[in-house]
């Protein structure tokens, strides 16, 4: 497990996407990606990859869960 910086958020995110090899979890309790497109491009690598990911958010965020559910 990798705690980040909240001004270095961003940029590790990213980067812990691209160094998945296996498989990825994100955990976080605010949760939504619909306009961060640089992301939407990464996870979509993933699938393309094969690598399994799992997404924890909080309860109640159904925008969220539909998002993804989408991808």
């Amino acid at each position: 497990m990798k705690l980040i910086n909240p001004s270095q958020i961003s940029g590790e995110i990213m980067s812990l996407i691209d160094e998945a090899d296996k498989f990825l979890v994100i955990v976080s309790p605010y949760y939504k990606i619909s306009k961060w497109y640089k992301l939407l491009k990464k996870i979509e690598a993933l699938k393309d990859r094969k690598i399994n990911t799992t997404f924890y958010v909080r309860t109640g965020e159904i925008d969220s869960i539909a998002e993804l559910v989408n991808i």
